[in-house]
């Protein structure tokens, strides 16, 4: 398997395969909501794309998985639009948020997570960030988010919106816990 940060229709194929995995299997997209979070044509886009960067895993030229990080966009993290977020992140100017991380059904039980992440946070590391931050919901996926991918639970469960079915918690991690999940990750899948 090959991880790299995606370019161009690299880009357009992984907004594909988050619209497959997050609103056609998992049903879940936000209605009206302040990040212009839609379907368009055969993608899930939203106002965030312009400053995303897309990380991907390939089996040969397949790609299986994904997952994009965001900073600020006009001085807003995307979270910020749906729920308020804790002092140290929202006052951190190397806070990166990730979403839509999309893993193909019969990837699910491999190691591409684990290689998608290390890749992701290696990267984020070399970039200095200060906080790497996501949303879960509990059981799944956020309990496997903090056992096995080291992220820390933090403050109560909220929904995007009203009629969310799903409540999520703040997943997040400083440089230390992603350099400690990093070291696990190898351990795990070697290399």
């Amino acid at each position: 398997m090959e991880v790299k940060i995606l370019t161009g229709d690299e880009i357009n194929e992984a907004r594909r395969l988050a619209r497959e995995v997050l609103v056609w299997e998992q049903d879940w997209i936000i209605p009206e909501n302040p990040t212009r979070l839609r379907v368009e044509g055969d993608e899930l886009r939203d106002a965030y794309d312009a400053i995303a960067t897309w990380f991907g895993i390939f089996d040969g030229d397949t790609l299986i998985g994904c997952n994009r990080t965001c900073g600020r966009l006009c001085g807003y993290l995307e979270l910020e639009h749906y729920h308020p977020l804790p002092d140290f992140i929202r006052q951190s100017n190397s806070a990166i948020e990730g979403t839509r991380l999309a893993i193909k059904k019969e990837y699910r039980s491999s190691l591409a997570i684990f290689e998608l992440a290390r890749f992701e946070w290696r990267h984020l590391l070399k970039c200095g960030c200060e906080f790497f931050f996501t949303t879960g919901s509990i059981p799944r996926p956020g309990v496997f988010y903090t056992r096995k991918l080291g992220l820390m639970r933090h403050g109560e469960p909220f929904r995007y919106h009203a009629q969310d079915p799903n409540q999520v918690y703040l997943l997040f991690a400083n440089r230390g816990r992603l350099e400690k999940a990093i070291k696990k990750l190898t351990g795990i899948i070697g290399g």
